[in-house]
């Protein structure tokens, strides 16, 4: 599970953040991909949340094998909390072999119409999955933002009331509801069911 591989690489982490550039970096030190760039743009958020598109470009040899490279795309137009769950969620995808892909124009439509709730999710069985498939990414990704060894210090200190919420947010460069959720014991037994997927 290429996943798998890559969460090894920061579950045991407890130094806050996780860098997005850290998740790069161990996408391309794995041999997922030879180069990853993110891109921010201005975005209709009615419609897009973010996008990755996976594309080759020559690698310098005549005879090299061309290189793999992922453009992540994130909305400028976001804070950079909500900037980081997007593109943790889009570098999931990455190492996703089950992502859904499209190049038909109808598909990306759908897609938005289903994530701006123009359309009902029920109506496209195949929309369902890929709306499925973008939220387990998101959930994978926070994984990776707030690791696992980091969760157990973390629940602890606030228990003890040596660490606060906003303090643990702050730290986290995540949102406060989010950080919240995951501090969920609860939380630990989805994230690793969730991994398994």
């Amino acid at each position: 599970m290429l996943f798998k591989n890559l969460q090894s690489k920061f579950d045991g982490r407890t130094e806050l953040p996780i860098e997005i550039e850290e998740i790069c970096d161990a996408l391309i030190e794995m041999g997922y991909q030879d180069d990853i760039r993110l891109v921010e743009e201005e975005m209709d958020l009615n419609q897009l949340l973010g996008t990755y598109v996976q594309f080759t470009e020559p690698s310098g040899g005549m005879y090299s094998e061309p290189n793999l490279v992922s453009l992540i795309v994130y909305p400028a137009n976001v804070d950079i909390l909500l900037q980081r769950i997007i593109c943790a969620k889009e570098l999931v995808h990455v190492c996703d072999a089950h992502v859904s892909r499209t190049s038909d124009p109808e598909d990306i439509m759908e897609l938005a119409q289903v994530l701006s709730g123009s359309a009902a999710i029920g109506d496209e069985p195949r929309m369902t999955m890929k709306v499925a498939a973008d939220m387990l990414a998101q959930q994978k990704g926070l994984m990776l933002l707030f690791p696992k060894a980091a969760r157990v210090i973390a629940r602890q200190k606030v228990t003890e009331g040596i660490l606060t919420l906003d303090g643990l947010a702050d730290k986290l460069q995540l949102p406060i509801s989010t950080v919240e959720d995951m501090l969920e014991e609860d939380w630990d037994n989805l994230a690793e069911r969730l991994a398994n997927i």
